[in-house]
């Protein structure tokens, strides 16, 4: 009998042992100063592995149809392996990112090709914020196209992960979880 108490309370004791908290941190000063180093310079690309739409009616419909991709759901679709990018490149930005939600106004300019958000050029306003206490960069972005506004909220961590908000005046918002890393130098933006 004693042996068997004996054995419970060790394992209980590894057992709390293995849960505890540990004080590991995610990112180092490097990445920390490396996200800082590509906000000053204004040279960033966001590749996306998730979207997350606003979760409508038409949305649930889709899901129950099985359209979805294995891995997905109605509120986080895997973007892996698709085309998609938010670039910074100076005063330019040019995005290419796919779209999940519903239009809410017409005059959408909707073609066969694309039915994406895609912007190529110099934002009407742009805002840069730094959070010391969270280790964020926060950055706002509107843009416009013939039919439709948008306003970008991206907020960068310090262990390189981002979220990108997209707000238009068109279609419900959607988010993108992704992770920031150096644009190319010979990376270029043509203007609209």
């Amino acid at each position: 009998m004693k042996l068997f108490n004996l054995g419970i309370y060790m394992s209980m004791m590894l057992l709390l042992i293995g849960c505890g908290s540990s004080k590991t941190v995610n990112s180092t000063t490097d990445t920390k100063n490396a996200i800082d180093l590509l906000v000053e310079e204004n040279k960033f690309e966001i590749i996306s592995d998730w979207a997350s739409p606003l979760a409508t009616a038409s949305l649930n419909a889709i899901a129950n149809s099985g359209l979805l991709a294995q891995g997905s759901s109605i509120n986080r679709i895997s973007l892996i392996g698709s085309s998609n990018y938010f670039k910074v490149i100076g005063d330019s930005i040019s995005l290419h990112l796919p779209y999940f939600g519903e239009q809410r106004l017409g005059g959408v300019e909707y073609n066969n090709s694309y039915t994406g958000i895609k912007y190529d050029g110099i934002p009407d306003a742009s805002d840069w914020k730094s959070n010391d206490k969270k280790e964020t960069k926060t950055i706002q972005f509107n843009f416009r196209n013939r039919t439709e506004s948008f306003r970008a909220y991206i907020v960068l961590f310090k262990n390189g992960k981002s979220n990108i908000t997209i707000n238009s005046s068109h279609r419900t918002q959607i988010r993108y979880n992704g992770t920031v890393s150096k644009l190319k130098e010979n990376e270029v933006v043509i203007n609209e």
